[in-house]
C-alpha cells in the first residue's frame, strides 16, 4: 500500500505533536538526565511514543527527515528508540520503500550469540539513526558506534527533541547529519 501525507497533513501533525509535547511530555523540576548533567526541563517522549495517535503524527514526521536520506534501515540505542523504529519500519513498508529496523542493546547480550545489535543487519547497512530526546548525542552516538564497527554507515540522526545542549557538535564531529523534528525553545513555554 501507497499513501502520501500532504504538506497540509504534516502542518497539522507538527503543531499536534508540538502541543502534545508541551501538555504530557514536558515535565518542571530538578532531574538528573542520561547525559549525567541535571536539569529543570524534562521531556518524556513516552507520553508520545507509547501512544497510538501521537505517534503516527510523530512516525510521518520523522519519516519525512528520513525518506531522501537513502538509508537501509533505521536504528537506535534501547528503550527511547525502540516504538519509534517499530513505527517507522511499518510506516515506511506501507509507503512502498521498507527499511528494516535495528535496537542495539546498551550492552552485547550475554547468552547466544552475544548479540548487541538486535534486528536483521549486514555489513554495509547505510543507518538512520533515531533518538527520542537528544540532549550531548550520547546515546545515538553510542548506537551509531557499534553499528559502524559492525560494518554498517550512519548516514542520518533524527529526534523528536533536540535539548541544544551540545548534540548537534558531537554529531558534525562525528560527520553524521543531524534533523531535529523540534528544539527546546519550541516546547519551552
Amino acid at each position: 500500500m501507497t499513501t502520501t501525507t500532504t504538506p497540509e497533513q504534516l502542518a497539522a501533525d507538527r503543531e499536534k505533536l508540538r502541543q502534545a509535547l508541551i501538555t504530557y511530555a514536558v515535565r518542571r523540576g530538578r532531574v538528573i538526565l542520561a547525559s549525567g548533567k541535571e536539569s529543570d526541563f524534562y521531556v518524556n517522549t513516552k507520553y508520545i511514543s507509547l501512544h497510538g495517535e501521537r505517534l503516527l503524527w510523530a512516525t510521518r514526521l520523522l519519516w519525512e527527515k528520513i525518506a531522501p536520506c537513502g538509508c537501509d534501515a533505521v536504528g537506535g540505542l534501547t528503550l527511547g528508540a525502540d516504538p519509534l523504529i517499530g513505527a517507522v519500519c511499518l510506516h515506511s513498508a506501507q509507503v512502498g520503500q521498507p527499511k528494516i529496523g535495528l535496537i542495539v542493546r546498551k550492552e552485547p547480550k550475554g547468552h547466544g550469540i552475544q548479540s548487541q545489535i538486535e534486528g536483521p543487519f549486514t555489513a554495509g547497512l547505510k543507518v538512520a539513526l533515531i533518538e527520542d530526546v537528544t540532549t550531548t548525542g550520547g546515546s545515538a552516538i553510542k548506537a551509531g558506534k557499534v553499528i559502524e564497527a559492525a560494518g554498517g554507515k550512519i548516514v542520518l540522526a533524527v529526534s523528536i527533541l533536540n535539548r541544544r545542549e551540545g548534540a548537534d557538535e558531537a554529531f558534525a564531529e562525528m560527520g553524521w547529519k543531524f534533523a531535529p523534528l523540534f528544539i527546546r525553545a519550541d516546547v519551552d513555554e
